[in-house]
Formats: C-alpha cells, sequence, structure tokens
C-alpha cells in the first residue's frame, strides 16, 4: 500500500488577505501530482465529503487532493454571505477566489496544470463558475 502524508488546516493566503484552510492529502515523496481540489462550505471533516471522493484512497493512487473551507466557515478566515459580495459563492467573486484558490499553497508548484474539482450541486455550480476565471 502506498504511503501518503495529510496536513490539516493548511493556510493560503488570497489576494485580500484572507487565509483560507484546507486539508491536504498527498502522495509521499517528490511530485508534481494531479491535483482535486474543493472547496466547500461544509466543512472539510464532514462524512459527506468523504462520501463523494475518498481523499485517502484517492492519494494512495497518486493523486495529491486538496479539501478547502469556503471563505468564512469552519477553520476559513472571512466572512459567508452565499449570496452577496465579498464572501459568495456563486457569482464573480466565488469564480475570482476559486481561481485563486489553484494559484495559492498548498498546491502552487506541486501540480502539473489543470485541476478537476469533484462536487455535489452547490460545489459543482461554484466549479464551474471559477473556472471560467483560471489564470
Amino acid at each position: 500500500m502506498a504511503e501518503i502524508r495529510i496536513e490539516l488546516d493548511v493556510p493560503a493566503r488570497m489576494r485580500d488577505g484572507t487565509v483560507l484552510r484546507a486539508d491536504v492529502y498527498r502522495p509521499d515523496g517528490a511530485g508534481p501530482w494531479p491535483v482535486l481540489l474543493s472547496r466547500l462550505p461544509y466543512g472539510k471533516q464532514t462524512p459527506m465529503m468523504t462520501s463523494m471522493l475518498d481523499p485517502t484512497a484517492a492519494a494512495r493512487r497518486g493523486f495529491m487532493v486538496v479539501l478547502q473551507d469556503t471563505r468564512g466557515r469552519f477553520a476559513s478566515d472571512g466572512e459567508w454571505d452565499p449570496f452577496t459580495a465579498p464572501g459568495r459563492l456563486v457569482g464573480r467573486v466565488g469564480q475570482r477566489q476559486g481561481a485563486e484558490d489553484r494559484g495559492q499553497a498548498p498546491v502552487q508548484g506541486e501540480h502539473p496544470g489543470h485541476t478537476p474539482q469533484p462536487g455535489e450541486p452547490l460545489l459543482g455550480d461554484h466549479h464551474l463558475r471559477e473556472g471560467q476565471e483560471v489564470p
């Protein structure tokens, strides 16, 4: 069985100074690895998330998995407001936030490029919108 490394509440500072935190599961050793990134308002350590994507199994198969709490939710800083700027989950601010996340730690410099984003409908809408602003 492949060895993995797990880091909890890894900070990523956004352009506006807000710190978002993620749990990162990665294969042991040197990358780069393909990255599966999921930002969610439900708590990155909830059983719901691992029922959609088993981060340990994915890391053992060679993926880096980043489960990040959305701005203002659980371990992430900022203000949560799903419908209006600046903390909204969807719309232009949500798009910028997601596109920016893919360019920030904990995945910066450790992945080969494209970042698939697993998730349920709310996450899917969010990921679709942020994909329109990939840096």
